[in-house]
């Protein structure tokens, strides 16, 4: 992962399981630069569901976005806010693919990068 020394701490992943959203949250669109900046300065907490992925994200974000283990689950705060290596956030970063048009990816196979036509990032920030 990062360098953990001063950096602020983010969770990422390709997604959020809405059952776990047991808070009020806000969830908003975010440009994909803006979401780079951040996490260039930051110490990554991901639970990174899928593996098809994980090599174009790393590619467009240019830092590892790699969980330290496979599918790592997240847990509740007694504020319901997620829970990931013992740390727990106020905000979570989501970063998904948009696919081509009539593309969906075989479970367990990598999605060349020309199957992505572009990516989205969502924040959720829990109250």
């Amino acid at each position: 992962m990062n360098d953990k020394k001063n950096k602020n701490r983010i969770l990422v992943g390709n997604s959020f399981p809405f059952s776990l959203i047991r808070a009020v949250v806000t969830v908003t669109p975010v440009e994909i630069e803006h979401f780079r900046n951040i996490v260039a300065k930051a110490e990554i907490h991901s639970y990174w569901g899928h593996n098809s992925t994980i090599v174009a994200a790393n590619q467009l974000l240019q830092i590892d976005v790699t969980p330290e283990s496979e599918r790592p689950a997240l847990h509740l705060s007694q504020f319901n806010r997620p829970i990931l290596n013992g740390y727990e956030f106020i905000e979570c970063w989501i970063l998904s693919p948009n696919f081509i048009e009539n593309f969906r990816p075989r479970i367990g196979e990598e999605v060349l990068p020309e199957k992505i036509k572009s990516w989205h990032v969502l924040n959720i920030r829990w109250k």
